[in-house]
């Protein structure tokens, strides 16, 4: 016999799969706007593709036997090369070459999934979150300048400690539910997985493994407000135990990898290939006035703002709560800490603050000209944080039974937003000048050699797909691919590249060129010429 609610249950469960399918096609939608807007094809950021951002090309299509080297990026171990390893493997199944807008597109999807993973982490305003994460990524100028960069390492970064934080939440879950039982396997499962996340992030960059202990300590705090006690049960206890274990797992692996790696490069191109990192002692006023600065200057910054001063009030509720021994401002921090929308602000909040930090007091960021790529995740979580925090301050504002209202018109509000401020796709001119030089070199020269200064040999190779030429940096310029010294030493002809001091401007190669203990006399001066360019051809002495 058919039940009487089972029509009703029917069309609410219709109602749900045609809601999800809503989602992901605007979430696919947006993605594809993505796709077609901050490509390396694209100036809508102003960032030009160089030789930084050629090396994950060269790297996903690297034929030769993969080794602990290109387990981080070529010839630096300061952030990791996981995401080019698979890219390797398909490369080498398919025999399909990767081109840098072929992986700018798996390097954009996954930071797509990121959305995904911040909706999953709150029950009631999922879609808020997501949409507050993709409004930031996609419309915050200073959020989106370098995240989408092949060159950098925060697109893969990112993705990874919030997939990390979403396993975890599932294992605390699982392991704290009332009445759950202690022997289901599947809250391990989720530590596991969140271990095997939090590697890639930490793999990705060790600054990873404070903003994963800051997730696993957020993680123990929502765990404890969702207790029918304020004591700290032992369940908890051991869950955040194995939680801070899996983060300290991470971070340990990935330490022997970096080890490995260092010793490795050693052997065998006489290099570790290491960056120092240091407290920049002497400078951290000056460092935090400037930096400072530099968040001031961003167009969102009032909602960075409304993040710090969430961190403030909820560090001084807690604080007060603990010094004044107060059970009821203790049961109203713990209600408020049970709402898993304030938890994400507070986590978006701490993660920017703690960049901002690391920005601060490492010695790199200012010998490196305070670039405002170190900035980057805090210009993009501060700003999530900030929306966040709006939203829940008229959530406090609206009674009860009107906040499913409020999300409806915030969800439509960024949707809206999203849809008519999304910036519009624009061609580089400067990225096809460079194509089409390297095309123009690979057919002239399929597989010759090609050298010059850093800058002027990486771009050019990274497009020029099988025909691709051999770059090898001069040897007073940095090298990212120290085998290729060897070709340079056999090659009868190499090519030179000289960027002109303006275009058209003229150039003027040296007569003689030496070079790993090889000396190659000008042949061609006018070998090639474009705008921006005059490639000469030199043959080697002595042959």
């Amino acid at each position: 016999m058919r039940s009487p609610d089972s029509g009703p249950s029917r069309i609410a469960t219709l109602a749900r799969v045609l809601f999800r399918v809503a989602l992901l096609i605007g979430w696919g939608y947006l993605l594809l706007r993505a796709l077609a807007t901050f490509g390396p094809s694209s100036d809508i950021n102003n960032v030009d593709f160089d030789s930084d951002s050629a090396i994950p090309v060269l790297m996903a299509n690297d034929g030769r036997p993969i080794t602990i080297f290109n387990f981080y990026y070529y010839g630096a171990d300061r952030w990791g090369g996981w995401p080019f390893l698979p890219m390797q493997i398909a490369e080498r199944v398919t025999g399909d070459e990767w081109t840098a807008q072929s992986i700018y597109a798996v390097q954009a999807g996954w930071l797509f999934v990121g959305a995904l993973a911040i909706a999953g982490l709150s029950r009631r305003d999922g879609l808020v979150a997501g949409l507050a994460y993709l409004s930031a990524l996609c419309l915050d100028r200073d959020s989106r300048f370098l995240i989408f960069e092949l060159s950098q390492v925060y697109a893969w970064q990112t993705t990874a400690f919030l997939l990390s934080w979403w396993a975890l939440r599932r294992f605390f879950d699982g392991r704290l539910a009332a009445g759950a039982a202690r022997a289901t396997w599947a809250p391990w499962a989720w530590l596991l997985a969140s271990c095997g996340f939090s590697y890639l992030a930490v793999w990705s960059s060790v600054a990873s493994t404070l903003i994963l202990s800051l997730m696993a300590g957020l993680e123990v705090l929502r765990a404890w407000s969702r207790q029918s006690s304020p004591r700290v049960s032992r369940p908890l206890v051991t869950s955040g135990t194995f939680a801070a274990v899996s983060v300290v797992a991470a971070t340990a692996i990935e330490r022997l990898q970096k080890v490995a790696y260092g010793r490795f490069s050693l052997a065998h191109y006489d290099s570790p290939f290491t960056t120092d990192f240091a407290l920049d002692t002497g400078h951290l006023a000056e460092n935090f006035v400037i930096q400072l600065r530099l968040i001031a200057k961003g167009a969102w910054w009032p909602l960075d703002v409304f993040a710090a001063l969430l961190l403030v009030a909820m560090t001084a509720a807690g604080l007060y709560s603990v010094m004044r021994k107060d059970e009821a401002a203790r049961q109203r921090l713990r209600a408020a800490l049970a709402d898993d929308t304030l938890i994400l602000a507070i986590a978006a909040a701490g993660i920017a603050t703690l960049n901002f930090a690391l920005a601060v007091s490492v010695s790199h960021v200012r010998l490196n000209g305070y670039e405002s790529r170190y900035l980057t995740l805090t210009n993009l979580f501060g700003p999530i944080s900030g929306l966040l925090t709006a939203f829940l301050l008229l959530k406090a504002a609206v009674p009860a039974r009107r906040e499913r209202y409020l999300q409806t018109a915030s969800v439509v509000a960024a949707m809206v937003w999203l849809a008519v401020a999304f910036p519009k796709a624009r061609s580089s001119l400067a990225y096809l000048e460079t194509e089409g030089t390297a095309r123009a070199l690979a057919l002239k020269a399929p597989h010759a050699v090609l050298m010059g200064s850093y800058w002027d040999t990486y771009v050019f190779i990274a497009l020029q797909g099988d025909a691709a030429m051999v770059p090898v940096p001069l040897e007073d310029s940095v090298t990212r691919t120290p085998w290729t010294k060897e070709t340079a030493r056999s090659a009868a002809e190499v090519i030179l590249a000289c960027r002109r001091s303006s275009p058209g401007a003229p150039v003027s190669p040296p007569q003689t060129l030496r070079q790993y203990g090889r000396i190659f006399t000008l042949a061609d001066s006018h070998w090639h010429e474009s705008r921006d360019y005059a490639f000469a051809l030199y043959v080697r002495q002595g042959r």
